[in-house]
């Protein structure tokens, strides 16, 4: 085998005079070391490419694991704010042929109110009806339609199904989403509470007339509120339309 030695012997009687075994022994040293250097850097620049290439695999893993998620969650909400919508729709149209059908019965009152004949009937169906309260106005003896009561009982009954489901599905659901959607609950069991009441026992509460400022939250607050939350359910199921 060749040593170092044989080797700068040899280069010696082959270069040109004056060339010194200092000179050769730093070219070899030279040569050597940079290969060495060359070397190192090639194994770390394959080391750190693998590692690179290892944290590129795990951050794709974790995009389609959110992917994935967020389709899950795009896919409850298309099932899910639909479906909130139609009950409030449904909630709408209660509470309107509610208002209407209570202006119905209050027009027929006026019509007949100052009879003897009426009167005797309010006083006799008032004595009966007392205990449950539901279907007479104490106040001016006001008997309400049994459609009236329908009409009410099913808007009570559609609100509070429809805060069951929402509490219910609410997790799945944007917080924008979530805050105006209780907001809106919130604001219908408000009328239709103040409804119940004008029609159960007192029609006014410090001067305000209850089926009138019912009828102004309806206009100027809950229907509004409706709009905002449509535009938003537009937002998510159709974000295209959206820029």
């Amino acid at each position: 085998m060749l040593n170092l030695e044989t080797v700068l012997q040899f280069l010696k009687y082959q270069l040109p005079v004056g060339v010194t075994y200092i000179s050769i022994a730093y070219a070899i040293f030279h040569f050597f070391g940079t290969r060495f250097i060359e070397n190192r850097f090639a194994i770390k620049l394959v080391s750190a490419k693998a590692e690179l290439d290892e944290k590129i695999e795990i951050e794709k893993a974790r995009l389609n694991r959110m992917t994935a998620q967020e389709l899950k969650l795009k896919e409850k909400q298309y099932t899910i704010l639909p479906k909130i919508l139609n009950q409030f729709n449904n909630i709408f149209y209660l509470i309107s042929e509610l208002i209407n059908s209570i202006n119905s019965d209050d027009q027929n009152f006026e019509d007949y109110k100052y009879s003897q004949e009426h009167y005797d009937e309010i006083s006799k169906n008032t004595e009966i009806r007392i205990i449950p309260g539901r279907g007479v106005n104490f106040e001016l003896g006001i008997i309400y339609s049994d459609k009236t009561i329908e009409y009410l009982d099913s808007t009570d009954v559609n609100i509070k199904k429809l805060r069951i489901y929402f509490l219910k599905k609410s997790i799945f659901l944007p917080t924008d989403q979530k805050t105006k959607i209780e907001g809106l609950i919130s604001c219908l069991s408000l009328i239709t509470n103040d409804i119940y009441v004008y029609t159960s026992f007192l029609k006014s509460v410090s001067g305000q007339n209850l089926l009138s400022a019912a009828q102004n939250k309806l206009k100027n607050e809950a229907q509004p509120n409706m709009s905002e939350i449509e535009e938003l359910v537009r937002k998510i199921i159709f974000p295209e339309s959206h820029g």
